[in-house]
């Protein structure tokens, strides 16, 4: 880090260390197939046009979404 805080472009600017879970690194996207009924696709593709996403965007956000509120859920419970 030392080498890059000299440089002059750097000036100024704030430095840390985060720390990154590996698992959420892995860039590659994999096909899937998943069956669900014909109206909740049709919500699906409706809400995803209306957001400006795809079908497969919509749908990795939801998750997500789901998922990141069921571990800052689970992360409450423990701290109390």
């Amino acid at each position: 880090m030392e080498q890059y805080r000299a440089r002059r472009c750097y000036k100024g600017g704030t430095w840390a260390f985060v720390s990154v879970n590996p698992s959420n690194l892995r860039p590659s996207a994999k096909r899937i197939n998943v069956t669900m009924p014909q109206r909740v696709l049709d919500a699906l593709d409706l809400e995803g046009k209306q957001c400006g996403e795809t079908r497969s965007g919509y749908l990795t956000q939801a998750a997500l979404e789901r998922i990141n509120k069921r571990n800052t859920s689970r992360k409450g419970r423990q701290a109390g």
